[in-house]
């Protein structure tokens, strides 16, 4: 998913962009008991190796969008989690069910 908020300095051109995709919680289980900000250098290195990665699936999308970045920040499954209390970070939060309110 892929989308440019508004913002009030310009009713043209875009001046943040907000990407999400999936991730898989396997890849995460080395760094779960760990507290919020208290993961490391390896749990850093894993999330930037990530967007990376997923950098360069938008750039073959949208050719020259890597020289535009200024900056980015990451997320895991483990940042949802411990920020909604969702079960393994769903981005979609809890699963419900409409017979069962």
């Amino acid at each position: 998913m892929l989308y440019t908020p508004a913002n009030s300095s310009s009713d043209k051109f875009a001046e943040s962009m907000i990407a999400i995709t999936y991730m898989k919680y396997e890849e995460l289980l080395q760094w779960e008991i760990q507290l919020l900000k208290k993961r490391g250098e390896d749990y850093k290195n894993f999330k930037l190796q990530k967007a990376i990665l997923f950098i360069d699936q938008i750039e073959k999308q949208f050719p020259g969008i890597k020289s535009k970045i200024k900056t980015f920040y990451t997320s895991t499954p483990l940042t949802y989690r411990d920020y909604t209390g969702t079960l393994e970070g769903s981005i979609y939060g809890i699963m419900k069910d409409c017979n069962n309110p």
